[in-house]
């Protein structure tokens, strides 16, 4: 047990490109789920402790808007599937390959101001959206360019060696304040509280990040349901509402 969390602290301080395991099967599963439970004790434990501080029934949760309108079933759905097929294909998808590394990172920006643009009125958020858009279809443009010589993926691996560690805290850093967008501030709340509020998702982002380069994508995609969904199960027991 001990060995796979301080192989995810020393990856943390030193991000590198890996080799995807090749151990024995029952040894990736016990691995993924140790680090699974990690990320779950790390979240309870933290929001445990910072409601000693912060009043927490202050901050209004985006899911209680969302329930009256699809139902708790259509959140579960949401939290379960959708949210981390979207969520890992947008963040860490393309970390491993260096044909796709530098469009992966604006990916993963774009999607992040998404996120938080589906709050602007409609003017703003087309503008964001089309220069986003802009700026991804000529990395893309570019990367496939280089793939089109020897010279060229050359250096696009150069590119992926150099500044991979770069786009690991990248990565983690824009999925954690993604999750900012969770929270509905009322006129007694403060957004620099916002922040501590999303350190649970930063510390899955880095755990998310290393299961991306050390197993596999469907790895990545099933802890991070697994993880969505036993949340969400305490939420809806503590909150007394059935899924269906």
């Amino acid at each position: 047990m001990t060995h796979i969390i301080l192989e995810l602290i020393d990856y943390i301080r030193r991000p590198r490109l890996l080799v995807a395991d090749q151990g024995s099967e029952l040894q990736r599963f016990i691995s993924i789920h140790i680090l699974l439970l990690l990320a779950l004790m790390a979240s309870m434990f933290y929001m445990s402790f910072i409601s000693v501080f912060i009043d927490l029934d202050s901050f209004q949760h985006q899911m209680d808007q969302e329930m009256e309108i699809i139902g708790p079933l259509g959140i579960f759905v949401a939290a379960v599937i959708i949210a981390p097929l979207m969520e890992e294909y947008f963040f860490r998808y393309g970390m491993r390959y260096h044909r796709s590394f530098l469009s992966s990172i604006v990916l993963a920006l774009g999607f992040a101001i998404f996120v938080f643009i589906q709050k602007l009125t409609i003017i703003p958020a087309i503008i964001i959206s089309a220069i986003v858009i802009a700026i991804f279809a000529f990395t893309k443009y570019r990367e496939n360019r280089l793939s089109h010589s020897a010279k060229g993926i050359r250096i696009s691996k150069v590119i992926h060696h150099k500044y991979f560690k770069y786009a690991f805290y990248f990565q983690a850093v824009v999925f954690g304040l993604a999750h900012m967008s969770n929270f509905i501030l009322d006129a007694d709340t403060t957004i620099l509280i916002l922040p501590l509020l999303i350190v649970p998702q930063l510390i899955l982002g880095f755990i998310l990040g290393f299961i991306r380069m050390k197993y596999s994508f469907m790895a990545n995609l099933y802890l991070h349901a697994i993880y969505n969904g036993l949340l969400m199960t305490l939420a809806f027991m503590a909150s007394d509402s059935g899924i269906i």
